[in-house]
């Protein structure tokens, strides 16, 4: 009897987690494969380890087939060969054509890679975002995350914004230009670590397509933030595991003799940059080495999103 209860214990959360994960991946209209879902799982929710919401212990792919199934007759998930929470979330097809759009969207950033990988300043360069997933609308733009040598972030900022409006793809304060390229995340090698902790964050982490790593960079920033594992055990593991999807080899050019000299432009840049956001500042954060460039609040809209989904899915069945 205690082991039959120990295992429908087991199930009950093994199913939450399901439906914690697929209404999470359906605020970015994206339904999840079987294997997708093993991977994304979420284990840890955003009430964290309450006795009521705890953490399910890596379960297998088959333990999730079983608990799949096991929701699709219920009417609780449903399936056309991806998985939703939702009834009217069926978007296999356009799911197909969102991977098919964002292999333009790759070579696109691939080529940008290739340029600004000569910059001696840049230590790795990541996809993140829609792209990352290859769930591209039409006119999404590239959202990238950029790493940088220690007191360099600001001087390659200005190097990276001048060739994007050169390119055309430089995103304004104003609006989002269709196509643009959103360079909305920046890292100096100093700042790899990242202090929010939540699913959301952890999506981010563990999604990033690391098109660049100079020393080693993409493998420290994962090492950095292993506690993104304590949401997402399976796809930090995955994560780790990927290849780069671009050739480590990059020009390194150091200038002897003037290092300080830059540490002082850098910082002039940084104070300059600041005085100039003072009028156009929502959520930004920044600092002399990071700066999260997110005008709206997307965590706070996600989460909404998802809890919205939770509720419902709660009162109509007391899961």
């Amino acid at each position: 009897m205690i082991k039959y209860s120990l295992m429908a214990e087991h199930n009950l959360h093994l199913q939450r987690s399901i439906l914690l994960t697929t209404s999470y991946a359906e605020q970015f209209s994206y339904p999840l494969s079987l294997v997708e879902l093993w991977r994304r799982l979420i284990v840890k929710t955003i009430e964290t380890q309450s006795q009521e919401n705890k953490a399910v212990s890596s379960p297998s792919l088959s333990e999730i087939e079983n608990g799949v199934k096991e929701l699709v007759g219920r009417g609780l998930l449903f399936t056309d060969g991806f998985y939703f929470a939702l009834s009217q979330c069926s978007l296999k097809d356009n799911r197909e054509e969102k991977s098919a759009r964002a292999q333009i969207k790759w070579r696109e950033a691939q080529n940008l890679v290739h340029i600004i990988s000569w910059l001696p300043w840049i230590s790795g360069v990541a996809v993140t975002g829609s792209l990352a997933v290859d769930n591209v609308k039409q006119n999404d733009d590239i959202d990238f995350l950029l790493v940088t040598k220690s007191n360099r972030l600001w001087l390659t900022r200005i190097v990276i914004s001048f060739l994007a409006f050169i390119a055309g793809k430089r995103r304004s304060w104003h609006q989002e230009e269709p196509n643009s390229w959103c360079f909305n995340l920046w890292l100096d090698t100093d700042h790899l670590y990242i202090s929010k902790h939540d699913v959301y964050t952890a999506h981010e982490v563990c999604q990033t397509q690391w098109l660049l790593s100079k020393d080693s960079t993409s493998e420290i920033f994962l090492n950095q933030n292993k506690w993104a594992a304590t949401f997402l055990p399976h796809y930090y593991v995955h994560q780790k595991r990927q290849p780069l999807l671009h050739f480590d080899r990059f020009f390194d050019c150091k200038i002897v003799g003037i290092s300080q000299l830059f540490d002082l432009l850098n910082w002039l840049v940084y104070l300059a940059q600041r005085l100039y956001m003072i009028p156009h500042k929502t959520t930004e954060k920044v600092d002399l080495g990071f700066a999260f460039f997110h005008p709206r609040n997307t965590r706070k809209i996600i989460f909404d999103g998802w809890k919205n989904i939770l509720q419902n899915e709660i009162n109509k069945n007391k899961l």
